[in-house]
Parts: structure tokens; sequence; C-alpha cells
């Protein structure tokens, strides 16, 4: 423009940049490690197992069916005959609880209802056809404070107890008006025999991210399900009640 000079081209502006690292460490590879797909020589155990008592249970599916060839009147049944029908019946019920333990150990799923989310939809579906036939009932699940914010180092049980505080909000409000409540717990770590095996360092972070500045006591969730447990708690359905002293208030 006139008056202003003449005009410069624009150059090119230039950022400084941060190389990062390729570097990985001893913590990255474990890591890694976790969530890269292991090899696990169980499930394969398990299938070959699977495979063995299927085949059992044929072979004596067909040693039972020659012993039964013929009118009835021509069955030679003795005491042979009944331990076959025995080791059939029992190869079948093997072969049905492990192939689902087989199928699961090959996906995520295994992981969750090895902590506890399958089992609870389980027992809960027992008991609530009973309660609301009698009107009245009281169901606590407990879960974990892990539930709520996630625990490193441990997707697998994190999100399980995750599924249980959901899947009891979801039933509560389904019973809510029926006499039957539920409600979930979340407990943080607590004062047990289990925590022997655990390294003085991870206690003493799990100690620190209570803001008591304790780990709670056994007594004091056992205080808390009887209350959930009681007639006193009548107006409080499909909620998630905290022992945590402090670390988790939502």
């Amino acid at each position: 423009m006139e008056g202003f000079g003449e005009a410069k081209p624009p150059q090119e502006l230039s950022f400084p940049t941060r190389r990062r690292s390729r570097r990985v460490g001893r913590e990255d590879q474990c890591l890694m490690r976790q969530w890269k797909s292991q090899p696990s020589a169980g499930r394969w155990v398990g299938l070959i197992l699977l495979v063995a008592l299927i085949a059992g249970a044929a072979l004596l599916g067909v040693w039972i069916a020659k012993s039964l060839a013929g009118p009835p009147a021509t069955w030679q049944v003795n005491l042979a005959l009944y331990e076959q029908v025995l080791g059939f019946l029992a190869l079948l019920v093997l072969a049905g609880a492990l192939a689902y333990r087989v199928a699961a150990a090959f996906t995520l799923g295994y992981q969750l209802d090895r902590n506890g989310l399958y089992v609870t939809w389980l027992g809960n579906r027992a008991v609530v056809p009973l309660m609301l036939a009698n009107g009245y009932g009281r169901i606590v699940n407990i879960a974990s404070v892990a539930g709520k914010e996630g625990n490193p180092n441990a997707s697998a049980y994190s999100a399980s107890k995750a599924g249980v505080i959901g899947f009891t909000k979801s039933l509560g409000k389904e019973l809510a008006g029926k006499g039957v409540i539920a409600n979930s717990l979340t407990p943080a770590t607590f004062e047990s025999p289990i925590l022997a095996q655990l390294p003085q360092s991870q206690v003493d972070y799990m100690r620190s991210k209570i803001p008591m500045g304790r780990l709670g006591e056994v007594e004091e969730s056992a205080a808390m399900v009887c209350f959930m447990a009681s007639e006193e708690c009548s107006f409080t359905t499909a909620s998630t009640f905290d022992t945590s002293g402090g670390r988790t208030t939502f």
C-alpha cells in the first residue's frame, strides 16, 4: 500500500518441536505386556479336557445304546449298566460346565465374570421372584470403590464392580414400589489377611488415598450391610452406600 513501503513476502513460521524419547522404561514394558494378548496354556488344557470329556461321554453313550438295543424285555439291566449311565451323566455335566469356562477364557468376559458380575446377576435372579411373591425384600450387592473411579492395573475388576453398581441401580428402580429394595455397597481397602500378600508400599499407597488416613475395619462395612438389609432402610433404593473413609463421595 502506498505510504507504507514495499510489502514483504510472508515469512514461514517455525515452531520449536520437542522430540519425545522413544526409550521405553520397565514400567511401560509391563503395561504393554498387560494389554498385549498373551498365550495361555491353561485355556488350551481346558479345551483338551473338554474334548476328552465329550469323547468319553460319546463312547459311554454308544455302549449304553448297545446294551439297550432291542425290546425292553431283552435289556441287560445290571450294576455295570448303572455305572455306565451314571458316568455318562457325570461326563455331560462336567463337559457342560467346562464348555462355558473354556469359551469365556478366550474373551474378556472371563475376567469380568470371575470378578463377580455374572455371579451377582445369577444371585439376584434367584431371589427376586421369591421377594416379589412375599412383597418384601432387601438386596445388598457388594461392589467396590474401583467401580466408581477405577483402579490402575485392574481394568477387569473395575469394570466388573462398575457393572454391579449399574445393575443394582437398574434393579432398584424396577422393584421400587413393590416392597423390594436393592442397593449396593462400595467399600475401600479394609484391614484383612489378604493385605499380607501385597508389598507394604502398595498398602501405603492405598491408605494415602483415604482422607481419614487409615484402612477400614470389617465391622464398619458389616454394620452398613446390616442397616441396608433391615426394615429401617425403607426409603432408599437403587443407591450406592459408601464405606471408603471419604475416598469416593459420589
